[in-house]
């Protein structure tokens, strides 16, 4: 993926680089154009005389959007992760318990029979 931008700045040059849209007077590439147009918008509050037409259809949605990364505060999701963590630290534990049991089971049950000298009871 390339992290790096494209400028929306029509180039000055009359070549196709930006597809026949140097005639008009904007400074502003085609393809940005299409992007804004098609770009949800909340434009209610402007000032009058901004746009004839605002554009509001998309208010609701960008009123419900959150900000990457906040944490909510609804006491539902900090209960459930509290929740969680503790359930797999508890796990743990118990499960390094009983590999350690099990460990010293095996150590013990194995018996050296070569340091007996070979003697027979």
């Amino acid at each position: 993926i390339d992290d790096n931008c494209v400028s929306c700045k029509e180039p000055a040059d009359e070549d196709e680089n930006n597809n026949g849209d140097n005639d008009d007077e904007d400074e502003v590439l085609e393809i940005c154009e299409r992007i804004y147009e098609d770009a949800g918008k909340c434009e209610s509050g402007l000032a009058s005389g901004v746009t004839y037409y605002p554009n509001t259809y998309s208010c609701d949605f960008i009123d419900g959007l959150k900000a990457p990364g906040s944490m909510t505060k609804s006491s539902i999701s900090v209960s459930a992760s509290k929740i969680f963590v503790g359930l797999f630290a508890a796990t743990t534990v118990v499960f390094g318990g009983v590999s350690y049991y099990l460990y010293q089971k095996v150590d013990r049950s194995n018996v050296d029979l070569s340091s007996s000298g070979g003697a027979l009871a």
